[in-house]
């Protein structure tokens, strides 16, 4: 019975970690004014899991959006996530290079986990919305490409290795006009 609950606390503390609620660009205008609205969904394939987003308010012409899904599932996958989301967090200064960031993750679970035995990676996609210039900078680390949906619809096709596996993982960012 302890384990059950000890799950279903992770669980809640899982869903506390996703975003509930979304940032405005630009800061201060309301929700139906915002030039880019979030309608996220996500539904863990086991009562935790590894698979998280983050959308992150770069500035008032900067949206930035994170995609990870960490290998595996259950309690191993959920505690390496909520590592990589205390990194992101922690990389600020890079929310505006893709690439850079990606590359940032790679080397703190590279170290994060060099004593352990047990092989962890995940895979990212981080892109960036520059909202003054009409951009999205985008970069890869091992997952599917992103999506951009409207009158048509694109791929945002370009790809580097999951974080995690590679001491020299080099991720580049992309370019284009939205």
């Amino acid at each position: 019975k302890s384990l059950e609950q000890d799950l279903e606390m992770a669980r809640e503390l899982q869903c506390a970690l996703m975003p509930q609620r979304f940032p405005s660009f630009p800061r201060h205008a309301s929700e139906e004014e915002s030039a880019v609205r979030f309608y996220p969904f996500f539904r863990p394939s086991m009562i935790v899991s590894g698979d998280f987003f983050d959308v992150l308010a770069i500035s008032d012409e900067r949206a930035g959006l994170f995609i990870c899904d960490v290998m595996g599932h259950g309690v191993r996958a959920a505690l390496v996530a909520a590592i990589v989301r205390s990194v992101v967090s922690e990389l600020r200064p890079l929310w505006t290079k893709p690439g850079e960031l990606l590359v940032a993750i790679n080397r703190a679970m590279l170290g994060a986990f060099k004593n352990s035995d047990i092989t962890l990676f995940a895979s990212a996609f981080y892109v960036v919305a520059d909202l003054g210039k009409g951009q999205l900078r985008y970069a890869n680390a091992g997952h599917p490409p992103g999506i951009i949906a409207g009158s048509s619809v694109r791929v945002l096709d370009t790809a580097g290795p999951p974080a995690g596996m590679f001491d020299r993982a080099v991720y580049t960012s992309t370019t284009e006009k939205c």
